[in-house]
């Protein structure tokens, strides 16, 4: 199932190229930033209400913004410091006039880039620039499948559109993987965009999950307005995995997921004398460099920013991984029976809990209640065998739409 880690990183190890997991490993352990995310910008001409960065700058080419002349020499010490792999990123980093100045500049230094976008300028000049200089993947985001659910969630009518485009990247050959967010407001839809994507036969990744968005200023510890309650994103990760995937895969993910928890329940729990450090790669072989050059280990914590322009790259890195070896997980998370497919993560506690020593407890109810749909599924459909008919689950035995 999709966020469920039966085995340790195992989806992650799946997912990318053995090249990229090899340099990563090894960055890693040489403290050497393998990949970097540029921010280029937090304007956006969407306005989805679960961001966690547009209200922080509502324009491009606001006056905080670095130059494409900025971004060119920042990318040159990350090179030189060790980086290969290169996420750009936004906001909309297509809304930027200087977008083409700025990514061709980067290619040129030899980076492999991938690039984040709503899908919305997939066209026009864009289109001709990816054409003649294409990106190693773009990473569209789907927020639904119909103008009416677009316009609830973005603002924007504007599905036609981007499905127009995703199609011309893919007739162009390039590679695409389409992310998807699901919310209160597209959640209804689930089907429709899981049927849209299988006919694209593009990969595709998805969360329930959205985080506080701290960074905004409204941010506020533990609270997200825009998102699904625990329950609700529980119900709609698994029944996303059973669309996904298919049922026969789907039970053997289930399964195998629910086998594991057993696993831990029989087992005494593992024993650790003092809280684990972060698992991800944050601050360990990657880093996040927002739109001011203020460079953190992760765009979401965002805890230790540290200026770029003022410090330069090497300076800034040394700092962020100094900062992200000192911090560990909550020890209770350790050795929790559904730590095997949990999503807590360091920029998770601090997110909702606004350090990290306290377990986050909405995600401890959103993984106790995947356990509970899933086995919840997994009776229904060995019932439907004997019976012939099929039912799925409502969440909290309400209709799951509402």
């Amino acid at each position: 199932m999709p966020e469920m880690k039966i085995e340790k990183n195992a989806e992650c190890v799946s997912s990318e190229p053995a090249i990229s997991y090899i340099l990563h490993e090894k960055g890693g352990k040489l403290k050497l930033p393998v990949s970097g995310t540029f921010e280029l910008t937090a304007g956006c001409n969407f306005h989805c209400g679960m961001c966690y960065i547009h209200t922080a700058c509502d324009k491009v080419g606001n006056s905080g913004e670095l130059t494409a002349k900025q971004w060119l020499e920042i990318g040159r010490q990350a090179r030189d410091a060790g980086m290969v792999f290169l996420l750009l990123t936004g906001g909309e980093p297509l809304l930027r006039k200087d977008f083409p100045e700025i990514y061709e500049g980067l290619k040129a230094l030899g980076l492999i880039i991938s690039i984040n976008t709503n899908g919305y300028f997939l066209d026009g000049e864009t289109a001709a620039l990816f054409e003649k200089n294409p990106p190693s993947r773009l990473n569209v985001s789907l927020y639904g499948a119909t103008d009416e659910t677009y316009r609830r969630v973005c603002g924007v009518p504007a599905f036609t559109r981007v499905s127009e485009n995703i199609k011309r990247m893919k007739d162009m050959g390039i590679p695409v993987r389409i992310n998807c967010s699901i919310t209160p407001e597209n959640c209804r839809e689930l089907e429709k965009t899981e049927a849209f994507i299988s006919s694209l036969n593009l990969p595709s990744k998805a969360t329930t999950y959205m985080y506080p968005p701290m960074r905004t200023e409204q941010g506020q510890f533990g609270k997200n307005s825009f998102r699904l309650s625990p329950e609700q994103a529980a119900f709609y990760r698994v029944r996303r995995s059973e669309l996904h995937y298919g049922r026969e895969e789907f039970c053997k993910r289930c399964n195998g997921l629910l086998s594991v928890i057993k696993s831990n329940e029989k087992e005494a729990p593992p024993t650790f004398p003092e809280p684990q450090p972060m698992l991800c790669r944050a601050g360990k072989s990657s880093f996040w460099l927002n739109w001011r050059g203020e460079m953190s280990a992760c765009g979401v914590m965002c805890r230790e920013n540290v200026s770029v322009i003022e410090k330069g790259f090497s300076e800034a890195w040394e700092t962020v991984w100094k900062e992200a070896e000192k911090i560990r997980l909550p020890l209770k998370c350790s050795t929790c029976r559904y730590r095997h497919f949990c999503n807590v993560c360091a920029a998770v506690c601090y997110c909702e809990t606004g350090g990290f020593e306290t377990p986050a407890q909405y995600i401890c109810e959103l993984s106790e209640k995947t356990a509970y749909y899933a086995r919840q599924r997994l009776k229904q459909l060995s019932a439907q065998k004997k019976t012939g008919k099929d039912k799925t689950d409502s969440v909290g035995g309400e209709n799951s739409e509402d």
